[in-house]
């Protein structure tokens, strides 16, 4: 039994549960981008639905010059908001996969807001974790699903 007790303690050295920290916050690492010819609230009304419909819970909303100092737009006079959605976890045979979506929309005129679209996904694996910025079909997705809501 003592001669089984070191191998058994590696063994579940090896196996821990790992903790896999997702921030709130995605950066531009590989953001999707579109204009829609439409007011800034209803293109936001249309944006938080799509995000719902495709199964994102919205965890927080914040202003972007909290997390975009310095950037192209810091210094734009529209209005412009950051919505979180909650991390959503899929599971399957190896592991977990957790994503998470950021969408920055920018009022750039009385008729014009541009919607940046934000991906995030990581793939936790016994031993290791993949994290992944692009998922271009995911966007464009989402991006149809807003312009038709917007008709």
């Amino acid at each position: 039994m003592l001669k089984k007790l070191p191998s058994f303690l590696l063994l579940l050295a090896v196996s821990g549960c790992t903790t896999i920290t997702i921030p709130k916050y995605i950066k531009d690492e590989a953001p999707y981008s579109r204009k829609f010819m439409a007011d800034f609230a209803t293109v936001q009304k249309a944006s938080v639905s799509t995000l719902e419909e495709m199964g994102f819970k919205i965890e927080d909303t914040a202003d972007p010059m909290l997390y975009e100092r310095g950037q192209q737009y810091a210094g734009s006079p529209g209005r412009q908001i950051l919505i979180f959605t909650e991390i959503k976890q899929i599971p399957f045979f190896l592991g977990t996969k957790y994503t998470r979506v950021n969408v920055y929309l920018r009022d750039i005129d009385q008729a014009t807001t541009e919607v940046e679209f934000r991906y995030m996904t990581i793939n936790q694996l016994p031993l290791k974790h993949f994290y992944g910025y692009k998922k271009k079909g995911f966007a464009d997705k989402f991006f149809k699903l807003v312009a038709k809501k917007l008709g």
